[in-house]
């Protein structure tokens, strides 16, 4: 994640007609995100606005303003882009919960660069702004750069992509099934869960194939891809997965060791399955669209701590992950995915 001086200094340099209430306005979006609840008209308006504009030169699509958000460019996207960017921007609103750094801090860097004459405007234009409130940017900053853009969670960002690929195949009336596999910490639920809400969708979980523990020979925890009961999944969900039709399967709990319940599929247009080795090649051609998602080890490191605590921390790093990346590297799962995103923001 970027220093949130060396993105003050960028736009500085980027747009040098800012003024000290455009600096604020860009402090506020980076401390709150989009600062207020969307209407039920927000797509309607999103769309009317990107006719009347899609024409306009972009050069810029995503840009970093710090904290984990960023600012999309209208006019740099396709129809199918805005479409999915309206979804996301409601879910993100609603469900995104953005942990302020400190209004005031940047505030006062924004201040110190003035004095070190990185912006052309002075430093007393920032006065007004102490107390942070949604304002709109200048009218020499409109003039300027006719900006066009909504704030959004940058990771939601980086499912830009795959969200347009679902708008269009949605709009034409295809089936679907996605699985979602990739790196300890590298926000598959995350991106499962998006999905889940914005398409009302339900969704098999690899988790709830826990290996059990009369499996967990050594001979198969040494295999590539060993470490999940994918008998079981093929054996009850893969067809469902294959077809969209209902289906059901067991839970395994590992807290128990045992299985625990059951969980029904509806049948549905749309199939959704996350987890690592999901896009395992044992399980068949299942999915239409398959997603890896990855991050740096430094990133997957300081999420699991976080999540996990120490003592799990130690069993990732030693054992869960090293037999995840030879799944992967023996498989090739990265190679063959239709879309690869990199989570690290």
């Amino acid at each position: 994640m970027k220093n949130f001086r060396d993105i003050l200094i960028e736009h500085a340099s980027r747009y040098p007609h800012m003024t000290g209430r455009d600096a604020a306005k860009l402090i506020f979006q980076s401390e709150y995100g989009m600062g207020h609840i969307l209407s039920s008209s927000f797509h309607k308006r999103l769309m009317e606005e990107y006719e009347s504009l899609k024409a306009l030169p972009c050069d810029t699509k995503i840009e970093d303003i710090g904290n984990g958000v960023c600012r999309v460019y209208l006019p740099c996207l396709d129809v199918l882009e805005v479409s999915a960017l309206s979804k996301l921007c409601v879910d993100g609103a609603e469900n995104y919960k953005i942990v302020p750094e400190g209004y005031d801090k940047k505030l006062y860097e924004a201040e110190i660069l003035c004095r070190e004459g990185f912006f052309n405007f002075d430093s007393s234009e920032l006065e007004e702004f102490r107390v942070p409130s949604v304002i709109g940017h200048s009218k020499r900053y409109r003039e300027e750069y006719r900006p066009a853009y909504r704030v959004l969670p940058m990771m939601y960002a980086l499912f830009l992509p795959l969200f347009s690929r679902l708008e269009r195949d949605l709009s034409e009336g295809m089936y679907i099934s996605i699985g979602i596999d990739g790196m300890c910490g590298s926000g598959k639920s995350t991106l499962c869960d998006i999905i889940q809400r914005v398409y009302g969708t339900e969704a098999v979980r690899m988790d709830d194939f826990f290996l059990p523990p009369e499996l967990r020979t050594p001979e198969r925890l040494n295999s590539p891809g060993g470490n999940v009961h994918s008998e079981r999944f093929i054996l009850e969900c893969a067809e469902g997965i294959r077809t969209g039709k209902g289906f059901s399967y067991r839970i395994f709990d590992c807290s128990i060791m045992d299985y625990n319940g059951e969980k029904k599929i509806p049948p549905s247009s749309l199939r959704l399955t996350e987890g690592s080795y999901c896009l395992h090649p044992a399980h068949g051609d299942i999915y239409t669209i398959r997603v890896f998602l990855k991050l740096s080890s430094k990133e997957q490191s300081r999420r699991i701590l976080l999540r996990n605590g120490k003592e799990m921390h130690k069993m990732f790093i030693e054992r869960w992950i090293p037999m995840e990346n030879r799944y992967f590297e023996h498989f090739e799962i990265e190679k063959n995915a239709d879309f690869v995103i990199c989570a690290d923001v």
